[in-house]
């Protein structure tokens, strides 16, 4: 169905794309043999000799899988991400935004967390949002961090506001999800907005699904091996594209 989709969309000159054969492909990738990587790749795993409780961003996304750490993902598809597993309650959600909050602005802005209270903080919420959700976020940012001050506001509306424009329709895709929003004069319309459960991640595995279709030389690759899945996005930020010309 998706191949069929592919090659029926026309170039932008009107043209049909010139199809190749699935047995084609899978008949010249079988005959190719996949290139391993030499041990001085540049690829490493996080060291954890320090025996540190948590690590945060791309530390823990090379976080070797054979250690003792369980990797949590407190957002998912925009909202929180709660769930009947390990850390997935509210609780949890929120301790881990915390912790990574606290630690990122203390080692990339360098900003004790003790000096919080002498800051103000925009929270950016999206714009179809919980309202339960966004109030203990507020919390954890006057209450448990210690910020002065804080104000919520619209992520399409700030988008706007950076960009120095009073209206237009903003388009946020995501890994997770794809939402819509119309603003005008600064306000965000109701009845436009828009969230969509996919987003960039769905765009990988459907372009994996289509590899592991045409025999793919790398025939150990999956998605749920970390190393694996930093490859196939690599990839498909590279190949895939909405060029209407090639």
């Amino acid at each position: 169905m998706v191949q069929q989709a592919i090659w029926a969309k026309k170039t932008s000159s009107g043209q049909r794309r010139q199809s190749v054969a699935l047995t084609e492909v899978i008949n010249h990738n079988d005959e190719v043999k996949p290139q391993p990587l030499d041990e001085n790749s540049g690829l490493t795993w996080t060291p954890t000799d320090d025996q540190s409780d948590c690590f945060i961003g791309e530390e823990a996304l090379y976080l070797d899988p054979n250690e003792e750490y369980h990797i949590h993902w407190p957002i998912r598809q925009g909202k929180f991400n709660i769930h009947s597993g390990i850390g997935g309650s509210i609780t949890a959600v929120l301790q881990d935004m915390e912790t990574i909050w606290s630690k990122v602005i203390e080692t990339k802005l360098d900003i004790p967390v003790k000096d919080l209270k002498s800051y103000k903080v925009i929270l950016l919420i999206p714009d179809i949002y919980h309202r339960p959700h966004v109030k203990e976020l507020m919390n954890l940012l006057l209450i448990r961090l210690g910020f002065g001050s804080a104000i919520v506001h619209q992520e399409s509306v700030c988008a706007l506001y950076g960009s120095g424009i009073p209206s237009a329709c903003v388009v946020d895709v995501g890994d997770q999800k794809t939402s819509v929003s119309c603003v005008e004069d600064g306000l965000s319309n109701r009845n436009s907005r828009l969230c969509m459960g996919y987003g960039g991640g769905d765009v990988t595995r459907c372009f994996t699904s289509l590899l592991q279709r045409a025999h793919m030389p790398y025939r150990e690759c999956q998605m749920e091996k970390t190393m694996d899945a930093l490859l196939l996005v690599e990839l498909k930020e590279t190949f895939c594209h909405l060029d209407q010309v090639r």
